[in-house]
């Protein structure tokens, strides 16, 4: 029975009601129950390959030599910590039954190495995405191999993934900026063809063909960025390696800036990084209702993403927020880069 709880050993226990779990595979199903689900005792039967109760960075962990029949299994809160009590129910029948014990920190190759599968346990992000997180964290602890410092080893990641990314975010900004050109011929065939949506269309969609101008195009990086994040967070919110790694006024890139200054900079940089994207304001007064609805909508994302972006990541890892502000800061440099350049063509 591990029902004497886990200690706390971290100082940041925000998230304790997500981070401290019971977890167990029963009838070859994982399952996941966090602190916050076990107010109330849960009892499960069952074929049990393993159970275990852990915190952010430790966990406590029983591993049947053989694969238990008839088992139950009780999960419950025990001194504010996840714990449970695993029952053979052998009816009166004496037998022996023996047991691995694992008390440690939560580590995938130590885990893998028992071979049942309790490596699970590992917080890897969305199943889909778990051979990218595998290949970003393999890549990051390279890194890390060079440079001693793990904030300067994310800067770099960041950088060198940017490089990676560039032909796809550069043709997407350059689409952008191209936008501004176009906008004054879209307006001239929206006008021209308001009166007959299909024939407006088929000539938009022939300027577009003329310009090399994609309409869509400025959603790429945000789309690219989407599974970056997903799998980076579980790497640098639980890997314990980032555990009280410091940076900078940072004290632990695994948990959230205590002074929200690195949320607050990737806000601003994003919000550079929208305006430099943006159109170019048209009069008004020359618009149908439809146009100013659209400048309007554009207006809103431009001062609410941000917004809604620093109250997302304030309460992420640093670690994660210090990714995507050099990412957001390396983005509105090339974006400058490429006004510049077709600035000077025109």
């Amino acid at each position: 029975a591990l029902d004497s709880g886990i200690a706390d050993t971290e100082k940041y226990l925000k998230r304790k009601n997500d981070n401290y779990q019971v977890n167990f595979q029963l009838d070859n199903e994982q399952e996941k129950l966090k602190l916050s689900k076990l107010a109330e005792r849960k009892e499960l039967n069952g074929n049990i390959d393993w159970a275990v109760v852990k915190s952010k960075y430790f966990m406590m962990g029983i591993i049947p030599e053989e694969r238990i029949d008839a088992n139950r299994l009780s999960a419950f809160q025990k001194n504010n910590s996840p714990a449970m009590q695993l029952k053979i129910e052998h009816q009166g029948i004496s037998l022996d039954h023996y047991y691995k014990i694992y008390l440690g920190p939560i580590i995938y190759k130590n885990l893998e190495n028992y071979g049942v599968g309790i490596e699970k346990v590992v917080e890897m992000g969305p199943g889909f995405l778990q051979w990218l997180t595998k290949i970003f964290k393999t890549f990051l602890s390279f890194l890390h191999g060079f440079i001693p410092s793990w904030g300067l080893t994310i800067i770099i990641f960041a950088i060198i993934l940017k490089i990676i990314l560039y032909p796809l975010t550069h043709k997407s900004f350059e689409s952008t900026t191209k936008m501004q050109k176009v906008q004054p011929l879209m307006k001239e065939i929206q006008d021209k063809y308001k009166s007959d949506p299909k024939r407006m269309n088929v000539e938009l969609r022939k300027l577009y063909k003329e310009q090399g101008f994609n309409p869509v195009g400025g959603c790429l990086p945000m789309l690219l960025q989407m599974p970056v994040i997903f799998a980076l967070y579980p790497i640098l919110r639980y890997s314990l390696d980032l555990r009280q790694a410091g940076f900078l006024w940072l004290p632990d890139l695994s948990e959230p800036d205590p002074i929200w200054a690195l949320p607050i900079a990737m806000a601003l940089f994003m919000f550079v990084q929208q305006k430099l994207m943006a159109p170019a304001r048209q009069n008004t007064e020359e618009m149908d209702e439809k146009q100013k609805a659209q400048q309007q909508t554009q207006k809103m994302m431009m001062y609410g993403l941000p917004i809604m972006m620093f109250f997302i990541f304030k309460g992420l890892s640093s670690g994660l927020v210090l990714y995507w502000t050099v990412f957001s800061v390396i983005g509105s440099i090339q974006q400058i880069m490429i006004k510049k350049k077709f600035s000077k063509e025109n």
